[in-house]
Formats: structure tokens, C-alpha cells, sequence
């Protein structure tokens, strides 16, 4: 690239929404930088997401979110070329979110274009208080910008279009703004333009005749260039850092002083890092060498990413290298701080590319901000509009330099709450050495500096939460020396007051309150400390899930990591597993260029137990995969836990650091073996509270003899127990679940069942509960309405009584007594109303949403899906977005109509009010400005509604008091209130219970399926009774659940034809296992067709809040109101063409089909047949 034309760099910048990317894509356009398919191409993109008018914004904005959110995050950077100059023009965001983007590429500009928006609104929301407009111009001229162009953008949607007035109206309001700040607007043009139709960027525009002025383009041409400090030591604040494949990697930055070329030798500050430069590139050209002003990316050598990052830097080794400021002294002007500054504040300061919290240490004196005389020697605090001296520490480390020697590197701004609230330039800089920086192996051949005897590494501590990261590297930093005994001490006995005495070596790195309170790292910490070899720096790094992006952060600053595994029982396998957050550290580290880890098996012996332990005590036991409470049953001895030396014999207890020989018993059935033997099997961990107590291996183990165990046939046949064929296990029978098993297994499902079963009999009990209520509640509807006819003959009759006609009367004159009172009301409140939408915020509520015009489909209602109880009720239901439409221009209608249609009261024009702004937030996302304007707005309103209520309810009820019959009907209305209070209540709290009990069903439903299932494993052959009932009971089925017998039959017998016209079962034929599922599933048809002939629909169609509750409540199969509706209905169905079932064995035969039934009689004698009518 020559270097006939000068190079400047340019900043778009302005307020969120005001046009900077589009303005700069389309100019990039019409100056040849883009190809016309490609804008094309945006254009159709942007469409399908019904952004249409963002084809030139998407130039630039290229990141996933950056166009879905309609707004630029980060700044974008593109070339192009005038008669004049070679152009870098930098796309800043105005997102207040993302100013530290904006300050990073203004502080490399030498011109920035200030885009405003024109549009009614638009500028008024840049130019307030808050805006962007005023700030990022603030900030422009405080990062040394001292050229700017002012672009009033979108002329083509002003009203009138293109209209001169307003043009006018902006020049006067920001050229005041901006003469403030420190520019001189008589030097600034003000171009008219339109960023999206392209009037006066390139060519002037016809529509735009009354301007005289240069276009946007000859304007940039008119920039002065600017001058370049190239005598001056080299000055490269890195804009960002990137790794790229195949060359290594290349930090990029604007060249503010000095010469950069391949083959210099620089020092990174604050770090002190030294290598050699490899290449130096701008927009993908070789350079041989960068001038200040250059936009460059240079490649160097023996350099991980990690170890730059943006705001560092890039300085020449040999020419008074950049280093770490340990303090500054600077002149300091208070702009926007809404109360006092004093000593200790600590803000964040925009220096450069640099974003770090400083801390006010002295204000050193209070001076006159235009002639620099002291007023005040350590004053205590400075105010909006003061001027000082102030001393300032960084919080991190950080490269400054005096304003007098490098200039973009010594003029700063002060951010807090979110804006800038001062500006300062550096007088003096007090730096740090820099003698124990890292220098590569190429800086040393060149001469770079090598004197120092140890070299420096970072370490960063990872692992699964709770493995015991923070204490291992607390008690390494304590046992190395950095950090004193008495320290620890004290920590050991804050921690004991919080039950955590384990923690005490934790709470070296863990300072917060958080973090100790929880028992977790929340944030990272940094210690040092030092070997023989390194000096090195720990970073502890969070361990759970919430905090990886924290973890992420230190992890990225190391050359090593110390991976913690957690080597008790359940510990490690928590770690490990799939969720664990062992496996995704591990990954993360490699992903983020760790190449070295060592790895620590932790807690081998670790204890932590708070208290004492006995005989007797009771803890959970985690051996392999077994998990079951034991006893300590007696303590035998107490040893020494490293040489295993006998200590004490049947000690009283044990406590936490001891070891012990216990003897043990379990109170489940277990398996365990001699660790010498089987040490997987051998080895266990002891938990309780939630927490791992104690770790120990298994000496010895008395078995118990496995001779009444069941042995199969075929473990028989192949060598297994053959008494075993000889012993007759026990049957147990209980309810209706016959099993077949050893005692105890037995006992124990005998337990599960009967605790199920008691479950239910309370369910049910809660069942009748709300079906009793919405019976009742049903009925007394059906009461009030028919007792609503009467009342309002009675009153009739009450119109004809003379005395009542003479309370009619009088009652005349209160209520226009009451009318001109609420007239006045409602004339106060049309004041606060006023407020409201004369407010900046206000303009999106002011008409109707066209929602036809802005292709909001779903603005008024969306389908979503829901699925119902069965799946052929599977549909989609339309979900209400907003309540009604409503904006301030149909309030305004309504509350001057004079047809009877207005508003009766305040309350209701309160509520709409509330509504325009509800329904706004309600179908914008919370991070839309339209969501957020609502949101203040409607904080705003609320406020002056509850200073003015007090006002509306005294007129309420003096209104109340002048109304006809005031006691009775107030009386009247104040107790149907309550019974309506109370109704509602009810039905809130059934409604709770309702879907509760839907819940609790489901859950014992799925118990009692799993229990079932290992029952008809176990089950024992069933008698010829039993077999006989069972045919009967199938002829009884509907034709539906009939089917389904007949397929749980064809499930355990391939053979069998379930979907013949007649269907032939020997029930003698089927498996034990078969049979007794059939019965289960009997059983539970026959109680739904019970329950189906009685049941009653609860809630009536009508009722809307009825009906949706009792569907929730009954939706298990055997009380759902939905099922009998759909059995009902399918049984008709199904009536003509059900098949004909001949049930044969069980000492009879039965047959159905046709409509009729047979059944068996008893002892084998042929059957009587009986005519039977249809199920349906």
C-alpha cells in the first residue's frame, strides 16, 4: 500500500438506533467496497427476519447477535478510499451496554462523525440527559478526537420529509452542546443526510436543494491531517489479541507514537513481556513499516494468546519500554456525578484501550478548572462542576503514561452508574520494574533483557465443586509461607462459628461474604508465591456450574493447571460423570491452550466430621455401587491414622482427624469384601449431613450362609444347588398381591404396598374433597341466578312506593353535585396525564400499533402447543399476548366523548393507561428500548398515581355517601365483595389442590405400575377359582379394554391371534406371569366402568375456571372425567363390529360377543346361557 495519500482513521459514533451502521455500510457501498450481490443478499436475509432496512447496517454488523438484536455490540473496522485520504472507518456501538466497545475504537480515531438522528423523538431521546449523543461526544473529545462531523441522518423521515426547520433546530441544540464540551461548532459541518436512501453522501441530493454545504464525502476530505509523533518512542495500545492458523499470533492496534516494522523487539506492558516482531500487516498488506495513525496486526513470536489481552501495551524494549503504573497524579474535572467524590472511589477509568477500576486514593488539592490555581488544599470531597489533583491506584495492572510525553496515553474518562461522570489528563506517573518479565528465546538473541533467575508461571486450580480446591492451595500457600499462622487461626476459628471448620484454609482465597457463607468459590483469587525454580501465581478457580465463565477467565491466564479430583465415594464419580464439572475443566483447560496439568487425587484420608462419634451412631455407607445405612456397632480400637500403631483400646468416641478399627453391621442386605482381597469391593466412604464424614477400608467380613437362596433351573442344571428343587419357598399373600419369595423380601413389599395403598385411600379422600366443592359451588351459581329474576321484580314494585319516589328525587340533585366533582377529578388527573406523554419516551404510545403495516402477525394472539391428557386430544391452543389494544391517542378520544361512551371515573382511565404500557412491555423483549421506555415510563406514571390516590379516594366516598340508598347499598356491595373475596380464595386454593393431587396420582400411578410388574415376577400359579373368576370378569370388558387384554395376552404369546373376528383363549394355556397381568389390568377396567355409570361432569361447560380445574384434577386414568366421556363414545363405536371371545379352562367356558354374554358356573357344569345387553 503507498503511501501517496495520508491515513486517517474515523469513528462513526452517536446514540443507539440513530443509523452509524447503516450510514457507514452504504457509503462503503457506494465507494466500491462491497459488491452489489452481497447487498442483495443481505437484503433478502434481513427480510425473512423482517428487518428489511438493515441490508447496509449487516456490512458491518456481522456477529449472530449484532443482527438478531438489531443493534452493533462490537466495533467493526473497513477501508475505503477518497481523493484525499487511505480511510479506516470504525464502527462504534451505541448501546450504552457496550460503551467500553465505543471508547476502545474512539480512542484510536483521528476525526469521528457524529451520526443524529432527525426523526421526532429520535434526537430529542440522543440529546437528553441520558443520551448517547451528548455522551459520546463527551468522550470523543476527552480520548482527543478534535475533528468532528455532525450527520443529521434520516432527513427522510422528518415531517414535513426533508424538512429544513428541524435541520435548523439540531444545529442549535448540539452546537451548544458541543461548544460546551471544548469543540468549536463553527469549524464542524452539519451534513444533512439519509443513510438509507443515500441523499448527500456521495452526490447531492434534489430533495435537499436548500443546502449549501459539503457532502459527507467532501467533508471527510476536508479533515486536516493529522500530525504524527513517529520521533517519539513507540506507543501500540492492542485493541484485541487473535490467534490465526498457520501464523501464530498477532495482536492488533492503532500506532499512536513511534515506528513499528519487523524485527523490533517489543515490551508488552504492565506484564513486561519482550519478543520480537515477525511481520507487520494493515488490511492484509505487509507493511515494512507502521506510522502513528496506522490500524496494523503484528505477528510475533513464542507468544500464547493468553498471555496479551486487549489494553495492553506494545512498546520498543531498547526505547524507554511501557511498564506497569503503580500510581498517577492527575488533573481531574467532575462532569456528571449526581453527589460527592471523596477519598476511596473507586470508578472505572477509559484510558487508551484499557477498562480498569482505579481508586481515588488523595484528592491532593481542589483548582480552578480554566487557569489551574489552587483553591484548596486536601479538600474532602469534590462536587459536580470542581476541578482537582487527584492520586489514583489502579485495581489491576495497567500502562499509563503523562499527557505532556504521549498524549492518547495520559487523557482518560471516569464511568460510573453507567455513564461518564468525569474527564482528566495524567501529570505524573509513578512505574513499577519490571524485572522479573518474560522474554523470549528470539527477544534474547536480539538483546532483549534476560536478567533474572527464575522464570514466571501461572497456575490455575481446577476441579469439580467441592473437591477441595480453595483449601489444598490455601494450605500449599500456608505451608510455602505466604500467609501467616495467626491468620490462619483466626480463620479456623471465624469458620468454627459457622460450623465450617474445615474451611479454614478455604477462606485464604475465599474473601467474599458469598463465597464463605456457601461454602463455594464464587469469583477467582490470586496468590503468589515461590519455588526453587518459578515464581509463580495461583488462580483458584471456581468449581461450580453458575460460575465456569469465571473459571473460563483464569483458566485462560495460565501456563499450567493442578486439576483437584475429589477421591472419596461418590465424590469422584459426581466429578467424572457425564454433567461433571472434573470432565468439562479438563476440556476447557486444553481448549484454552493449557498444554501442562498435574493432577491431585485429593481427600484419600480426609475426615470432616463436626462432632463426636459413638457406638450406635448410624451414617450412610458408600461402597462400589451400594449405598445403605450401617451401624457402629462397637469401636474397638483407636490408632494412629499413619502408621496404623494402637492407641487406645474401646475408646468412648471418636472425633474429627482420629482413626479407628470399628466393627460394623448393616441394616439391608449387602455385599462387601476385605479390601486385600477385592479393593473395589474393599473400600468405602462414610457420608452424613449431606456431607462426606469419614473414609476407611474393610479388614475382615463375616458372611452369612446363602443356603435358602432361589437358584434357576438352568443355574441347577449347570452345577448350581440341587437341594434347591427340594425346598418350597414360602407364599405370602397380601391384598390382592400374591408373591412368592424369602421372608424378608416379602416383608419388604408387603411395606412398599401397603404404604402405596394408604397414599391412595388419602388421595382419594382429597379427591371427594374437591368434587364436593365444585358440586357445591355449582349450585349455588345456579341459586343466585335464579334468585336474580326476583329481586329485580321487588325493586320494580319499590319505584311505585311514594316514599321511595321523594328519596329518588333528592338523590337527583347529589348526583350532580357528585358529577361536578368528578369533573374536577378527572381535570386534575388529565394534568398527570399530560406529563406522561409530553415526556421524550413517550412517542411510541401516542397512536394506535399498525400492526398490518409493521407485519406483526402475532401481535394480538399466538398459537402455542399443549398437549392434553390423551394424545388424540393433542392441539394447538391460541395464547392471548395482549389484553386489548390501547394507546394514549384512544384514551385522549374516549375521555372527550360526549356520547355516553367516555370514562366514568379515574380509576378507569388508570387502568388503560396502565394497559398501553403493560401491552408494550408484554410483546417486546425486556431488553427492546421499547420495553424499557414502558417499563420507566410506567414507573413514572405509578408514582404520580399513588401521590394523587389519596385525593380520588376521599371523592370516591363522598360520591358513595351522596348516592341513592349509600348505607344499604354500600352495605350490599361491601359483603357480596367478601363473598366474592372468599369464593375466589377457595377456588384458588382447590385449584392448588387440584393440581397437586393431578401430580401425587401420576407419581403413585408409576409406583404402583413398578410395583405391579415385580409382583407378577414373583408371583405364585394361580388356583382354578381364580381362573374361572378371571374369564368371567373378561367377558365383562368393555370392547376397548378388551382389545387391550387381548394384547397383553399376544405381548407374552406370539402366537396367539388377538385381532381374529373370534378369538379363541385357553387361559389354562397362558404363563403365571400372564395371567396375573391380566387380572391387574381387569381389575383396574372394571373399577373406571364402575366409576364411568356414576360419574358426573363436575364443572359446568360454561364456567371456564371450573372446567379447566377438575381436568387437572382427575386426569389419571381412574378418575378422569375426559376418559368416561371417551370410553362412552368409542364403546358405541365399537358395539357393531366387536369380536366374539371363547374363554375356555378355568372350569368353564365363556363366551362374548354379539351382544351376549355366557358365563361359566361352578365346578365345570355346563353354562347357563343368559341374555345380556350391550356395554354401550
Amino acid at each position: 500500500m503507498g503511501k501517496e495519500k495520508s491515513h486517517i482513521n474515523i469513528v462513526v459514533i452517536g446514540h443507539v438506533d440513530s443509523g452509524k451502521s447503516t450510514t457507514t455500510g452504504h457509503l462503503i457501498y457506494k465507494l466500491g467496497g462491497i459488491d452489489k450481490r452481497v447487498i442483495e443478499r443481505f437484503e433478502k436475509e434481513a427480510a425473512e427476519m423482517n428487518k428489511r432496512s438493515f441490508k447496509y447496517a449487516w456490512v458491518l454488523d456481522k456477529l449472530k447477535a449484532e443482527r438478531e438484536r438489531g443493534i452493533t455490540i462490537d466495533i467493526a473496522l473497513w477501508k475505503f478510499e477518497t481523493t484525499k485520504y487511505y480511510c479506516t472507518v470504525i464502527d462504534a456501538p451505541g448501546h450504552r451496554d457496550f460503551i467500553k466497545n465505543m471508547i476502545t475504537g474512539t480512542s484510536q480515531a483521528d476525526c469521528a462523525v457524529l451520526i443524529i438522528d432527525s426523526t421526532t423523538g429520535g434526537f430529542e431521546a440522543g440529546i437528553s440527559k441520558d443520551g448517547q449523543t451528548r455522551e459520546h461526544a463527551l468522550l470523543a473529545f476527552t480520548l482527543g478526537v478534535k475533528q468532528m462531523i455532525c450527520c443529521c441522518n434520516k432527513m427522510d423521515a422528518t415531517t414535513p420529509k426533508y424538512s429544513k426547520a428541524r435541520y435548523d433546530e439540531i444545529i442549535k441544540e448540539v452546537s451548544s452542546y458541543l461548544k460546551k464540551v471544548g469543540y468549536n461548532p463553527d469549524k464542524i459541518p452539519f451534513v444533512p443526510i439519509s443513510g438509507f436512501e443515500g441523499d448527500n453522501m456521495i452526490e447531492r441530493s434534489t430533495n435537499l436543494d436548500w443546502y449549501k454545504g459539503p457532502t459527507l464525502l467532501e467533508a471527510l476530505d476536508q479533515i486536516l491531517e493529522p500530525k504524527r509523533p513517529s520521533d517519539k518512542p513507540l506507543r501500540l495500545p492492542l485493541q484485541d489479541v487473535y490467534k490465526i492458523g498457520g501464523i501464530g499470533t498477532v495482536p492488533v492496534g492503532r500506532v499512536e507514537t513511534g515506528v513499528i516494522k519487523p524485527g523490533t523487539v517489543v515490551t508488552f506492558g504492565p506484564t513486561g513481556l519482550t519478543t520480537e516482531v515477525k511481520s507487520v500487516e494493515m488490511h492484509h498488506e505487509a507493511l515494512q513499516e507502521a506510522l502513528p495513525g496506522d490500524n496494523v496486526g503484528f505477528n510475533v513470536k513464542n507468544v500464547a494468546v493468553k498471555d496479551l489481552k486487549r489494553g495492553f501495551v506494545a512498546s520498543n524494549s531498547k526505547d524507554d519500554p511501557a511498564k506497569e503504573a503503580a500510581n498517577f497524579t492527575s488533573q481531574v474535572i467532575i462532569m456528571n456525578h449526581p453527589g460527592q467524590i471523596g477519598n476511596g472511589y473507586a470508578p472505572v477509568l477509559d484510558c487508551h484501550t484499557s477498562h480498569i477500576a482505579v481508586k481515588f486514593a488523595e484528592i491532593l488539592t481542589k483548582i480552578d478548572r480554566r487557569s489551574g490555581k489552587e483553591l484548596e488544599k486536601e479538600p474532602k470531597f469534590l462536587k459536580n462542576g470542581d476541578a482537582g489533583m487527584i492520586k489514583m491506584i489502579p485495581t489491576k495492572p495497567m500502562v499509563v503514561e503523562t499527557f505532556s510525553e504521549y498524549p492518547p496515553l495520559g487523557r482518560f474518562a471516569v464511568r460510573d452508574m453507567r455513564q461518564t461522570v468525569a474527564v482528566g489528563v495524567i501529570k505524573s506517573v509513578e512505574k513499577k520494574d519490571a524485572s522479573s518479565a518474560k522474554v523470549t528465546k528470539s527477544a534474547a538473541k536480539k538483546g532483549g533483557n534476560m536478567g533474572k533467575e527464575k522464570s514466571h508461571i501461572n497456575i490455575v486450580v481446577i476441579g469439580h465443586v467441592d473437591s477441595g480446591k480453595s483449601t489444598t492451595t490455601g494450605h500449599l500457600i500456608y505451608k510455602l509461607g505466604g500467609i501467616d499462622k495467626r491468620v490462619i487461626e483466626r480463620f479456623e476459628k471465624e469458620a468454627a462459628e459457622m460450623n465450617k471448620r474445615s474451611f479454614k484454609y478455604a477462606w485464604v482465597l475465599d474473601k467474599l461474604k458469598a463465597e464463605r457463607e456457601r461454602g463455594i468459590t464464587i469469583d477467582i483469587a490470586l496468590w503468589k508465591f515461590e519455588t526453587t525454580r518459578y515464581y509463580c501465581t495461583v488462580i483458584d478457580a471456581p468449581g461450580h456450574r453458575d460460575f465456569i465463565k469465571n473459571m473460563i477467565t483464569g483458566t485462560s491466564q495460565a501456563d499450567c493447571a493442578v486439576l483437584i479430583i475429589d477421591s472419596t465415594t461418590g465424590g469422584f464419580e459426581a466429578g467424572i460423570s457425564k454433567d461433571g464439572q472434573t470432565r468439562e475443566h479438563a476440556l476447557l483447560a486444553f481448549t484454552l491452550g493449557v498444554k501442562q496439568m498435574i493432577c491431585c487425587c485429593n481427600k484419600v484420608i480426609i475426615m470432616n466430621h463436626p462432632g463426636q462419634i459413638g457406638n450406635g451412631y448410624a451414617p450412610v455407607l458408600d461402597c462400589h455401587t451400594s449405598h445403605i445405612a450401617v451401624k457402629f456397632a462397637e469401636i474397638l480400637t483407636k490408632i494412629d491414622r499413619r502408621s496404623g500403631k494402637e492407641l487406645e483400646k474401646e475408646p468412648k468416641f471418636l472425633k474429627n482427624g482420629d482413626a479407628g478399627m470399628i466393627k460394623m453391621i448393616p441394616t439391608k442386605p449387602m455385599v462387601v469384601e476385605t479390601f486385600s482381597e477385592y479393593p473395589p469391593l474393599g473400600r468405602f466412604a462414610v457420608r452424613d449431613m449431606r456431607q462426606t464424614v469419614a473414609v476407611g477400608v474393610i479388614k475382615s467380613v463375616e458372611k452369612k450362609d446363602a443356603s435358602s437362596a432361589k437358584v434357576t433351573k438352568s443355574a441347577a442344571k449347570k452345577g448350581g444347588n440341587d437341594q434347591m428343587e427340594a425346598i418350597s419357598p414360602s407364599i405370602v399373600d397380601f391384598g390382592n398381591l400374591p408373591i412368592r419369595s424369602s421372608d424378608a423380601d416379602a416383608e419388604g413389599l408387603k411395606h412398599s404396598v401397603d404404604e402405596i395403598f394408604q397414599k391412595v385411600d388419602k388421595l382419594e379422600q382429597r379427591v371427594s374433597e374437591v368434587e364436593q366443592f365444585y358440586l357445591k359451588n355449582t349450585s349455588k351459581k345456579q341459586q343466585s341466578g335464579s334468585s336474580k329474576g326476583g329481586s329485580s321484580t321487588v325493586k320494580d314494585k319499590e319505584r311505585h312506593i311514594p316514599s321511595i319516589r321523594k328519596q329518588h328525587q333528592d338523590a337527583s340533585k347529589r348526583e350532580a353535585a357528585a358529577a361536578k366533582r368528578m369533573q374536577e377529578l378527572m381535570r386534575q388527573f388529565g394534568t398527570i396525564l399530560r406529563q406522561i406523554t409530553q415526556h421524550k419516551w413517550a412517542w411510541p404510545f401516542m397512536q394506535p400499533v399498525d400492526v398490518k403495516g409493521l407485519g406483526l402477525h402475532d401481535y394480538y394472539e399466538r398459537w402455542v402447543p399443549s398437549a392434553s391428557d390423551f394424545k388424540e386430544f393433542a392441539a394447538y391452543d391460541i395464547q392471548q399476548v395482549i389484553d386489548k389494544p390501547m394507546d394514549f391517542s384512544t384514551i385522549k378520544n374516549q375521555m372527550e366523548a360526549k356520547d355516553g361512551t367516555g370514562y366514568k371515573n379515574v380509576r378507569e382511565i388508570f387502568a388503560d393507561v396502565r394497559l398501553v404500557f403493560k401491552n408494550a412491555m408484554k410483546y417486546n423483549d425486556e431488553r427492546s428500548d421499547v420495553h424499557v421506555m414502558a417499563k420507566t415510563l410506567l414507573g413514572k406514571f405509578e408514582e404520580k398515581w399513588l401521590q394523587f390516590l389519596p385525593k380520588v379516594t376521599e371523592e370516591h366516598h363522598f360520591i358513595e355517601h351522596q348516592s341513592l340508598y349509600p348505607q344499604e347499598k354500600r352495605r350490599e356491595e361491601e359483603e357480596a365483595e367478601a363473598q366474592l373475596d372468599m369464593q375466589l380464595a377457595q377456588e384458588a386454593s382447590h385449584a392448588k389442590m387440584a393440581r397437586d393431587l393431578c401430580n401425587e396420582l401420576y407419581e403413585v400411578d408409576m409406583h404402583l405400575e413398578e410395583l405391579r410388574e415385580m409382583v407378577v415376577q414373583k408371583c405364585r400359579k394361580m388356583s382354578t377359582e381364580e381362573k374361572r373368576k378371571l374369564g368371567a370378569a373378561l367377558t365383562r370388558l368393555s370392547p376397548e379394554d378388551l382389545t387391550k387384554a387381548l394384547e397383553i395376552v399376544a405381548q407374552n404369546n406370539p402366537g396367539f391371534q388377538a385381532t381374529a373376528e373370534e378369538v379363541d383363549l385357553d387361559i389354562d394355556a397362558q404363563s403365571e406371569s400372564t395371567l396375573w397381568r391380566l387380572k391387574f389390568f381387569v381389575k383396574d377396567a372394571l373399577e373406571v366402568q364402575g366409576k364411568s355409570a356414576a360419574s358426573t361432569v363436575f364443572a359446568s361447560p360454561s364456567t371456564s375456571r371450573s372446567s379447566t380445574v377438575t381436568k387437572e384434577t382427575f386426569c389419571s386414568k381412574r378418575t378422569s372425567t375426559l376418559e368416561v366421556v371417551r370410553m362412552r363414545r368409542e364403546s358405541i363405536k365399537a358395539c357393531e363390529g366387536k369380536p366374539r371371545l371363547l374363554c375356555r379352562g378355568g372350569g368353564g367356558v365363556q363366551s362374548k360377543g354379539d351382544g351376549v354374554r355366557e358365563i361359566a358356573g361352578a365346578g365345570g357344569e355346563p353354562p347357563k346361557r343368559t341374555s345380556w345387553s350391550a356395554t354401550c
